[in-house]
């Protein structure tokens, strides 16, 4: 049997997904504790340096240009080849016995077993986001990572579901692993709450959503709901952060449409943006708020929603099923488009709820999430041993 002496983590953090660093991290935090020696090694293959490879219990290896000999693209092609790529080659030097989590697969037969990771299939329900030439090249790039990997990993059971309408032939090769908070393995930053809450002039007490500006990502049932609460006499302060941009969106149409909303409910007092801001600042106010939201229409498993668990912060969520499946002791569900249920579900709980910090809460959270991340750790290991098998 061939033996698992490497595990290559590709590195997923690219400028325009901020969880993709936090994601590579994890990863190699888990599997570092799962294996708890110096055996099997961990790689960590890097396109270009970056700050998710700091202070990682891996050996980080950089990519480096491939190159073909003359007439060697035209041959590869006719002969079915493929093109040569950056990850397989750097992995083939340092001989990994093994690549996690793969996102493309450019040949039809890899010189390394891959274990593929397909986050969701959001492109499947929300056609709409994207272009007819992205729909089908994200649609290429899936069968051909299922057809070409050893194993695909999918991070909940709702994507398990649809990965098995889509590709019902390789159903075998399905490998669900939720993941974890990377709190079970490096603790929240020790900020000073109060002080970060007095530098933003954010009240004591608010609700707080903490996602990119994507177009799934719904922030617009928020103010909505924020809008329906005041007209009931309740006024409850909202705080958004997270990249003010969208990779689809060039012209920024959907952050301007939500500008727009909440100047026209004239809650510009009342719903503050602060856009991306530093980690320890984003902790502080996750571990502050009373009640984070998560009203996205599409997630695979969402670094947010465990975040929050992690923290022991109450949570409300649209009720998509992954949702329901990451978080099912949530204070509520809602409809992700109907926003007289989310401010039923705010209006609701507001009375009771306290704002943060909570330390007895965050310490028996963590407790939780690090017994988690364990399980997940083997789970990974057994799955790159049964891809080497």
């Amino acid at each position: 049997m061939p033996e698992l002496a490497r595990i290559g983590v590709v590195n997923m953090s690219v400028d325009w997904w901020t969880a993709g660093a936090s994601y590579t991290r994890m990863l190699v935090q888990s599997l570092a504790a799962a294996i708890g020696g110096d055996r099997p090694e961990l790689l960590l293959l890097s396109k270009k340096k970056s700050d998710s490879e700091n202070d990682l219990p891996a050996k980080v290896r950089h990519f480096k240009p491939v190159a073909y000999f003359p007439g060697e693209k035209f041959a590869r092609a006719i002969f079915g080849r493929g093109e040569k790529s950056e990850l397989y080659e750097t992995a083939a030097r340092y001989k990994a016995s093994v690549l996690l989590p793969v996102l493309e697969i450019p040949m039809p037969r890899p010189p390394i077993p891959s274990i593929g990771w397909i986050p969701d299939f959001q492109h499947r329900h929300w056609p709409e986001f994207y272009s007819k030439a992205s729909l089908a090249s994200r649609d290429r790039a899936f069968r051909l990572l299922a057809e070409r990997s050893k194993l695909v990993m999918l991070s909940s059971e709702s994507a398990r579901e649809d990965f098995l309408a889509f590709e019902p032939e390789h159903a075998a090769k399905a490998r669900v692993a939720p993941f974890p908070s990377l709190f079970a393995f490096n603790p929240p930053p020790d900020t000073n709450v109060n002080g970060v809450l007095t530098r933003f002039h954010l009240p004591e007490k608010f609700v707080l959503v903490a996602n990119q500006f994507w177009q799934h990502k719904n922030h617009a049932v928020i103010v909505d709901a924020i809008a329906q609460l005041n007209a009931q006499g309740l006024h409850v302060p909202a705080v958004m952060t997270g990249q003010p941009s969208d990779f689809r969106d060039a012209q920024n149409k959907t952050l301007s449409r939500l500008l727009q909303s909440i100047a026209a409910h004239d809650l510009a007092r009342q719903i503050i943006i602060l856009g991306q801001v530093d980690y320890a600042d984003l902790i502080a106010l996750m571990r502050a708020a009373a009640v984070i939201i998560q009203p996205s229409r599409s997630e695979g498993w969402s670094t947010v929603v465990q975040d929050a668990k992690a923290l022991g912060r109450p949570l409300i969520c649209s009720g998509i099923a992954v949702h329901r499946e990451q978080s099912p002791d949530a204070l509520g569900f809602f409809e992700w488009n109907r926003a007289d249920q989310l401010a039923a579900l705010i209006g609701g709980h507001w009375p009771q709820i306290e704002p943060g910090p909570n330390p007895a809460r965050e310490d028996v959270a963590l407790a939780n999430e690090k017994a988690f991340a364990a399980e997940h750790g083997k789970k990974l290991l057994g799955m790159c041993s049964e891809a080497v098998a």
